[in-house]
């Protein structure tokens, strides 16, 4: 089935699909196949497990021995988002809730609602943002987990990526947008060379060269350097 997620992790790369297949990164040949009745939409790691959302739950792997943990179940469709935040993991769904779990217990703590379906959760120091398809991006402040503020996007949102200071964000009919993570102000339009929007855009920050890539319905991929601007 098609690809549907990837993880970089150590010297593994993952890849998410109709389960989730472990690649050595060296040899790029596959190593282990982790086998799932159902794909994969997400994927996240954090202290020796590996967190993969599928329809209605998480399931957990223990990424030394990759024998399967218990899964987290309360979602009652797609798990499209995964996040990290602290000592919590955020997941978003198309059941229009983003979901708080303790890391530790493997419990639920809190549900967000959301009046449509989520499609991608990020956190940047220790803020939350949600990005939803009733054109709103929610950000979270993590202690209380209400809504701090909302940014108002020009159409539905697919993706969002923090790079530095900025909030990106894609949609499926739209331009991809930047944002500041502290005051909420919309600080740019990403441009094509005549000045019209680029349309619609996957957002992802290459972690090495800090460098912002959208991907796009024309098959074209683009590399860009947001506004360097202060918060």
């Amino acid at each position: 089935g098609p690809v549907t997620a990837l993880l970089e992790l150590g010297d593994k790369l993952l890849s998410g699909s109709n389960g989730v297949k472990v690649w050595s990164k060296q040899t790029m040949q596959e190593e282990r196949a982790l086998v799932l009745e159902t794909g994969v939409r997400s994927l996240v790691a954090h202290g020796g497990t590996l967190f993969a959302g599928t329809i209605n739950k998480i399931v957990a792997w223990n990424t030394q021995s990759w024998a399967a943990e218990a899964a987290l179940e309360s979602h009652t469709d797609w798990v499209d988002s995964l996040a990290v935040c602290g000592e919590k993991l955020l997941s978003g769904s198309q059941d229009k809730s983003v979901k708080v779990w303790a890391l530790g217990s493997r419990t639920l703590e809190h549900s967000l609602p959301h009046p449509a379906s989520v499609y991608d959760v990020v956190v940047s120091q220790g803020v939350a943002f949600s990005a939803c398809l009733d054109e709103v991006i929610r950000v979270w402040n993590t202690a209380t987990w209400t809504v701090a503020r909302s940014l108002t996007a020009p159409e539905p949102v697919f993706s969002l990526c923090v790079l530095g200071n900025v909030l990106v964000s894609g949609g499926r009919g739209g331009p991809v947008c930047v944002w500041s993570t502290s005051s909420g102000e919309k600080l740019a339009t990403l441009q094509n060379s005549d000045n019209s929007p680029i349309g619609p855009g996957y957002v992802k920050v290459d972690a090495a060269t800090k460098t912002l890539v959208t991907g796009h319905n024309n098959g074209k991929t683009r590399l860009w350097r947001p506004p360097q601007r202060a918060a």
